[in-house]
């Protein structure tokens, strides 16, 4: 999963599960849908038309369905939407629902007779317009502009020998100027600024060394105990019970391991006690927005058998909590983090973005977090800041210089890595920010390389690959948290079969939050990136450990995590804290003397589906007991203790699943058949609860 929940996808499908209430009113509702739709589809016709000449001065062509316009901003597009497509994918949904509630006999118009063959224009809209419902993005015009004396300075001090008298005075102005020496000025590609976001480092555009300062980045993973003490000399767990432990030496912290694993059962191959020397590991997250709040349990896990990260990597919201460890939170600061009642604040709604909020609450608060963590006060955290190595992945929407040889139609190399090899002199904020700005919702991230000028437009990363593995050292073990959401591991889900297709090779729209949230959601499709991070999920390779972390109540599936809401539930999370610190221990303990071995590899998931399978079970629903048993097919046939029964059609593919997710976390299954009898009862149910917020 990356930055959309795997079911939320299903789009216009949801409207086939409509209550059995508009039975007796689905004839007027067809005869309704056709009328209106033709009316839309001729006041649409005529909208467009008046803005298309309304644009016509700034509109410059049509190619492959984007709008190139003569904007302030070279090459940036907006959206210029299919409308035939889109209206013949709502009519084809329409016909859908009549058979659905099993009405017999009615007909909904079918696309082709609402559309009577029309073409609807493409649309661009004018400058104003754009920044008043969204962006052409002027700020990295003006950031190009500005540091056009700094590139030139640098071009100078690059190209001319030592011996030119301008060179002397170019480094002279470099020095006085920018507070950089030849010697240490920032290198191309290494330094980007966001002038949106960091007006305050940079007055007037400038770059100065006192806010990005040239820093030797340290790229080699420490020792596990060097991790563990790396940004203070003392650090604090949490034990099971949800108690603070505070450890002030890697002697204590040593003894501490070696008792939780003596208290486990956890010995060497040969019975031995297994001591408490720490195991270094890399350690990647999945993306999952609010999800990420199950991370913290297994992190403290971890921390608990001496399994430490001595380097992480992460997308989307796993990219922010590998930014704050990288930084030095420990397992007592990650939970303080995942339960802060700021986080509400993150989605501080503005018009006139990419997004429809505006970040710089978002911007702020992590970029406070990072400074208390590091130490460093008077200026964003760099890469080179890190004693931890960290690599964060974002997607590409735009760039305007792609390196040489660059093929962006491949999903893969359209990911921009930060790390401390790649953009030493870069915030961190930037990288965790722009890996996990959920399209449509928090806005992209907007860079400037001040060496070179070149503009790059960035976006969540969970959109090309939601588990960004293999981004460690290869010599270290790899361990992955992944969010799992209920029956979402069936290899016969269609989801997880997507392949991969070519995408489109120049930049992607995303100056407005729906052409930014539509564009990125084909693009994730067209990329497969499902069924790859099915694929991670489910297949690691040698030297990888996987850990699913339920994101759902395995008492209850009801009770379950959102991924647009970011705030802690005290509802529900703390049943699920304790939960998947339970599975996290489980998990960790049967592979703890895999880890060191480079041949093995681990999950707790498994995706071999019996032939001819049936299960039966028997569990409490909200005071009734009930019975339920599957013999294949698409139905689950549940019997109450009064004797009333009644079929529910949850369809093949979930009914496997719902016995997969049985075998990897015990009480799984009761657990989402009560979910199956709450979609009997009320259709509606579904849809409520796929929704992300």
């Amino acid at each position: 999963m990356g930055f959309l929940p795997n079911k939320i996808e299903s789009g216009l499908k949801k409207l086939a599960e409509l209550p059995k209430a508009v039975e007796g009113a689905a004839e007027d509702v067809a005869k309704g849908v056709e009328g209106a739709a033709k009316n839309v589809v001729k006041g649409v016709e005529s909208a467009a038309q008046g803005v298309a000449k309304a644009a016509d001065g700034f509109a410059q062509g049509v190619e492959k369905g984007l709008v190139t316009l003569t904007a302030p901003v070279k090459a940036v597009h907006l959206p210029s939407l299919d409308l035939s497509n889109v209206v013949h994918d709502v009519a084809s949904e329409l016909s859908q629902i009549p058979g659905a509630l099993g009405i017999p006999n009615i007909q909904l118009p079918k696309a082709e007779g609402l559309l009577g063959g029309w073409t609807p224009p493409q649309i661009s809209l004018p400058p104003f317009l754009q920044e008043l419902f969204g962006t052409t993005r002027p700020e990295m015009d003006k950031e190009v502009q500005a540091t056009a004396d700094f590139r030139s300075t640098l071009d100078a001090v690059n190209t001319l020998p030592k011996t030119d008298p301008r060179y002397a005075q170019a480094a002279a102005h470099l020095q006085q100027a920018y507070g950089y020496s030849p010697e240490n000025a920032p290198k191309p590609g290494t330094l980007w600024v966001s002038p949106r976001l960091s007006g305050a480092e940079l007055p007037g555009g400038q770059v100065t060394a006192s806010q990005f300062p040239v820093g030797t980045p340290i790229t080699d993973p420490p020792k596990p105990t060097d991790a563990v003490f790396a940004y203070k000399s003392s650090t604090n767990m949490v034990d099971a019970e949800g108690k603070t432990v505070t450890l002030n030496s890697p002697e204590e912290y040593k003894a501490y391991v070696a008792a939780h694993r003596a208290e486990l059962g956890i010995t060497k191959p040969d019975g031995s006690p297994a001591g408490g020397e720490p195991v270094g590991v890399h350690l990647t997250f999945e993306g999952g927005g609010g999800l990420g709040k199950r991370y913290a349990p297994a992190f403290q896990e971890m921390y608990a058998q001496g399994i430490v990260p001595v380097s992480v990597s992460g997308t989307s919201v796993g990219a922010i909590v590998a930014g704050y460890i990288a930084a030095g939170a420990d397992p007592k600061t990650v939970q303080q983090l995942a339960t802060d009642p700021a986080l509400q604040k993150f989605f501080d709604v503005k018009l006139g973005g990419s997004g429809i909020a505006d970040g710089k609450y978002m911007y702020n608060y992590i970029d406070q977090k990072l400074r208390e963590l590091t130490g460093v006060k008077d200026r964003p955290v760099t890469f080179a800041d890190l004693k931890i190595p960290l690599h964060l992945p974002a997607a590409i929407l735009s760039d305007s210089n792609p390196p040489p040889g660059k093929d962006y139609t491949d999903p893969e190399q359209r990911l921009f890595v930060f790390s401390q090899e790649t953009t030493p002199n870069t915030p961190v904020v930037y990288a965790m920010l722009a890996s996990g700005a959920f399209p449509g919702v928090l806005p992209t991230v907007d860079l400037v390389d001040p060496t070179s000028g070149r503009k790059l437009v960035l976006t969540d990363s969970g959109v090309f690959d939601g588990i960004p593995m293999d981004m460690g050292k290869p010599d270290l073990p790899e361990v992955g948290l992944t969010l799992q959401e209920p029956h979402s591991n069936n290899p016969n889900d269609p989801e997880n079969q997507e392949v991969e297709h070519k995408i489109p090779a120049g930049d992607i729209d995303a100056s407005n939050p729906i052409s930014y949230g539509l564009n990125s959601l084909r693009l994730l499709n067209e990329s497969g990136t499902a069924a790859k991070d099915f694929k991670d999920r489910t297949q690691p390779k040698a030297g990888e450990f996987m850990l699913a972390v339920p994101i759902f109540d395995l008492t209850d599936a009801r009770k379950q995590d959102k991924s647009l809401i970011f705030p802690y539930n005290n509802a529900i999370d703390p049943a699920l804290d304790r939960q998947g610190r339970q599975v996290s221990q489980d998990f960790f303990k049967g592979v703890f003397n895999e880890l060191t071995d480079p041949k093995a590899s681990a999950t707790n998931l498994t995706t071999k589906i019996p032939d001819n399978l049936q299960y039966a079970a028997s569990f409490d629903y909200d005071g009734t007991q009930y019975t339920a048993k599957y013999q294949g097919g698409d139905n689950i046939h549940f019997t109450s203790a009064d004797g009333k029964s009644f079929d529910a059609n949850v369809g093949k593919v979930q009914a496997e699943a719902m016995w997969l997710d049985e075998q990897a976390y015990k009480g799984a299954l009761n657990a989402e058949l009560k979910v199956a009898i709450e979609d009997h009862f009320d259709p509606l149910a579904k849809i409520r609860r796929d929704l992300p917020f």
